[in-house]
């Protein structure tokens, strides 16, 4: 039986563990879901998230979102510029692309998420990871050994201000799940992802 949903997207603070979920899934359910790039115009980093693909030519990216395809979209779809300077978007064929597999993408909660859900409706599940507890949010990211100073203080303040974020995106109804993680609840995350993911696929996943 084919499943309704055609993607799952994943949303959430940084360090709410959003690049592990989808190192789960990639893991679990090989073959039957597609991580979806996401393509900026910023220069690539050290240690790439294979979810995106760096130094997108700007001129082609500005391109793309003028140029529409026959089926109506544009060539480049939910373009946003979070900080003022990098392009970021999804390439029409890699956000529409099918082929019985479910997709999986983190759009930017605040400005991708509502076009993401108007163009996709009930085939997208959303669903929010998130954490009011900034200090369970700070041992995650020291947790990953990557972070200098400088940066764990900028994402501790981003993470901060997604929290009123996703709470405004729950209540406009563009998020459908909400998962409000913790010390508590942290080893539910794996089971509860993979068991979601297993469930719009239509598969049996055994915690």
């Amino acid at each position: 039986m084919e499943s309704e949903f055609t993607h799952l997207a994943l949303i959430g603070q940084p360090g709410i563990g959003k690049s592990t979920s989808f190192k789960w899934l990639s893991e679990s359910y090989p073959g039957q879901i597609r991580i979806v790039p996401k393509i900026t115009t910023r220069p690539a980093r050290p240690n790439e998230p294979e979810d995106t693909i760096p130094d997108y030519p700007v001129l082609d990216f500005l391109r793309g979102m003028r140029e529409t395809h026959i089926d109506g979209y544009n060539q480049i779809l939910l373009p946003h510029q979070p900080f003022g300077d990098h392009w970021y978007g999804y390439r029409r064929e890699d956000l529409l692309y099918q082929n019985g597999r479910l997709n999986v993408l983190e759009p930017n909660p605040e400005l991708q998420l509502p076009d993401f859900k108007r163009i996709f409706g009930a085939k997208a599940l959303v669903v929010a990871l998130m954490s009011r507890d900034l200090n369970y949010i700070r041992s995650n990211l020291i947790e990953r050994g990557t972070e200098t100073p400088e940066k764990l203080t900028a994402r501790l303040k981003t993470a901060e201000e997604l929290i009123p974020v996703i709470d405004s995106q729950l209540a406009q109804g563009n998020i459908d799940l909400l998962l409000e993680l913790g010390w508590h609840n942290r080893d539910q995350l794996r089971p509860t992802i993979l068991g979601i993911a297993g469930k719009l696929l239509n598969i049996v996943y055994n915690y």
